[in-house]
């Protein structure tokens, strides 16, 4: 009973430090990011859309601005892997409404 009290511990310690899931290679995906938070942190996903050309990675100046109190709708927002796919003064940050990393105003 013992031994089957320890294996079961070892099972959970192992799982438990077990990487994050990563998703197979999609077909047309440029760039993969990693979610900052909400259910799925720590979980990578496709953040271009199909066919996205490769650009060097950019830094604009400012910070995302804080996450919405509430969701709202009515626009279409860019889908960004970073800032260079941003407009300048616009910086990609994650969008916890839509659970993707989109343009925004920098704050």
């Amino acid at each position: 009973m013992l031994r089957l009290v320890v294996l079961a511990m070892v099972v959970v310690v192992v799982v438990g430090l077990s990487p994050p899931y990563r998703p197979k290679p999609a077909p047309g995906c440029s760039y993969y990011c990693i979610k900052p938070e909400g259910p799925n942190k720590g979980a990578s996903y496709c953040c271009s859309p199909p066919h996205v050309p490769l650009l060097p990675e950019q830094k604009h100046p400012g910070r995302c601005p804080p996450p919405l109190k509430e969701c709202t709708r009515g626009f279409i927002p860019k889908i960004c892997p970073h800032d260079g796919h941003c407009p300048y003064g616009q910086k990609c940050c994650f969008d916890t409404c839509l659970d993707l990393h989109t343009c925004k105003p920098a704050y």
